[in-house]
């Protein structure tokens, strides 16, 4: 995305709608993006707090690795990391290019995270992870609305609507 003011978004059902970019991090590689081009109905999905996110919590990943388009892959998550001032989410789902940018979520479909890298030498498989979605939220200064329904119990409410 660099320095770019819009930015083509491909959804789901395979159309690209150019979309503006209305907020960035440079250093967390995140981007809030409004689509432009009249109105499309999308489901948003919900949003979970980071304090209610487990270690050995099952998660799915999804993406478009390597260019396969809407790829799932389920793992667990495995720790958290600090990296500096940014938190990290350590999942053992499998984590490949064009994975990045797309959602971690929780069994109940709520994102935890936006997966954002992973590491890859010889000899070691299975570590990714993702930068926990309040702290993204923070960063970008989204508004978030409906705060008080998400709690550690029950993470498929939402925690924000956009």
């Amino acid at each position: 995305m660099g320095s770019a003011f819009t930015v083509n978004v491909d959804l789901y059902d395979g159309s690209t709608r150019m979309g503006r970019v209305l907020r960035r991090d440079p250093e967390l590689d995140a981007a809030l993006v409004q689509l432009e081009g009249g109105a499309v109905e999308i489901a948003g999905l919900p949003l979970c707090h980071t304090n209610a996110v487990r270690v050995g919590e099952s998660v799915i990943a999804i993406g478009n690795p390597l260019s396969l388009s809407n790829s799932v892959t389920q793992g667990i998550v495995s720790g958290f990391r600090v990296d500096g001032d940014r938190r990290l989410i350590q999942t053992d789902t499998a984590i490949n290019p064009g994975n990045s940018g797309g959602p971690l979520m929780n069994r109940q479909g709520a994102v935890i995270g936006i997966v954002t890298e992973k590491i890859a030498s010889k000899g070691i498989e299975g570590l990714g992870f993702a930068l926990p979605i309040d702290q993204v939220l923070h960063r970008l200064k989204v508004e978030v609305v409906n705060r008080d329904r998400a709690t550690s119990d029950d993470c498929g409410n939402p925690i924000a609507t956009f």
